[in-house]
């Protein structure tokens, strides 16, 4: 048998059936065989413990232009073009949406509500605007740039979540390239923290 039938989705899906259905029958134990074969029965038909599989597609979702040719700030186009070659998770084409979610919140100083599917960039549709705002404030007003206080407030409603969320701000504003670059003008390194249900004098 081909290994990469192992993976398809009919196999996945039968596979994580049985998984569950094996935990019920254990954690559930029942000494009568005619009722142990009964609940099988039942367990098996589609709609007590599983639903028939669909299977999504995910779009290709369309590149937008260049920084250099989005109609913002030059300095958010200068430094979001400087960050794609420091390996932080800006890319040289922003995808459509995410090039209206930077002209939108930068030029026309508009509200935004992102909605795309998995693997879109949402969070991208929201740190390069950070990123651009924290540039626009170390030029345009590099006196309240010195001064330490809170710049964006990112709000999720899982800690599962959050966790990779950090991961990215991490490899973003943790990058020696990067907190350089964000730190002329302001004196010092931009910085972040989390608060949760585990920090102290929450």
């Amino acid at each position: 048998m081909d290994k990469t039938e192992d993976y398809s989705v009919q196999h996945v899906v039968e596979a994580l059936k049985e998984t569950l259905i094996s935990y019920l029958e254990m954690q559930y134990h029942i000494k009568d065989t005619s009722l142990i074969k009964e609940r099988r029965c039942l367990l098996d038909q589609e709609g007590t413990v599983f639903q028939r599989p669909f299977i999504e597609s995910t779009p290709i979702y369309k590149q937008g232009v260049p920084y250099a040719e989005i109609d913002m700030p030059q300095p958010v186009k200068d430094i979001l073009s400087q960050l794609v070659d420091f390996n932080v998770g800006i890319y040289p084409k922003p995808y459509q949406h995410q090039t209206e979610a930077l002209k939108a919140f930068l030029t026309d100083k508009h509200d935004l509500i992102v909605a795309t599917g998995t693997g879109s960039g949402k969070t991208e549709s929201f740190l390069m605007p950070i990123l651009g705002s924290l540039a626009l404030e170390a030029l345009q007003r590099p006196k309240s740039a010195k001064k330490s206080g809170c710049r964006a407030l990112l709000l999720y409603p899982m800690n599962a979540l959050v966790n990779d969320q950090l991961a990215r701000l991490r490899r973003l504003f943790g990058n020696e390239k990067v907190a350089e670059l964000l730190a002329q003008n302001r004196g010092r390194r931009v910085r972040f923290g989390a608060y949760n249900s585990r920090t102290l004098g929450c």
